[in-house]
């Protein structure tokens, strides 16, 4: 039995990501599928592309440990090679 065998794509959907909503969340996903006649995952990943955009582009609103995580994520090899020194040196 062969596997199944898509279109050739760039950038291939691989992950998945279950989620629980309310009744009132899934009428709201469904609805704007509707309207603006696209499909629940084009619906939903506009949704995350906002809120990504929103966060890199006013940082004001976020706590500590929101800057943090922000921090880390964009300066991981700083946070590592920081990381390696202390260890070296047993500062931490």
């Amino acid at each position: 039995m062969s596997s199944k065998m898509g279109r050739p794509t760039e950038n291939p959907k691989k992950e998945v990501i279950k989620i629980r909503a309310t009744k009132e969340d899934r009428e709201k996903l469904l609805y704007c599928c509707e309207i603006m006649n696209k499909t629940q995952y084009e619906v939903v990943t506009e949704g995350i592309d906002k809120v990504y955009e929103e966060i890199k582009n006013n940082t004001n609103h976020l706590g500590w440990k929101s800057w943090f995580v922000l921090f880390i994520h964009n300066h991981k090899r700083l946070v590592n090679i920081l990381y390696h020194t202390f260890m070296k040196f047993q500062i931490i």
